[in-house]
């Protein structure tokens, strides 16, 4: 992946611009609060009943945080009808996301931090 300053320095094509753009446009990209509602979206267009997430973020340090706070909107998420405890006991009721570094990007979400 190229650093931010590569990526910005890159001497793009118009079509390879048009090609970022509607990458973007598929992408969850904000702060906790956005990117949950942009996963409850996701999730009620099309009934998918598991995630894989990917970020695209050049410093690991920055990609862990990124998963960090997508897989607490996850727990938060989780049905608030069995204890915390019996949810981390059974993985069949922890909530669906795969976070998946390098995997092939069809849809992204991201939380930063504001």
């Amino acid at each position: 992946m190229p650093s931010p300053e590569e990526a910005a320095a890159y001497p793009y094509t118009e079509l390879e611009r048009a090609f970022v753009e509607d990458r973007q446009a598929t992408q969850i990209i904000g702060a906790p609060p956005t990117v949950q509602r942009g996963i409850e979206s996701l999730l009620e267009a099309t009934a998918a009943d598991e995630l894989m997430i990917t970020t695209m973020v050049y410093d690991p340090a920055d990609r862990l945080t990124s998963f960090n706070l997508v897989a607490a909107l996850a727990r938060a998420a989780a049905p608030a009808t069995q204890p915390a405890a019996s949810r981390a006991a059974d993985p069949a009721a922890q909530p669906a996301v795969s976070p998946a570094i390098g995997a092939p990007q069809t849809s992204q979400a991201s939380a930063t931090t504001p």
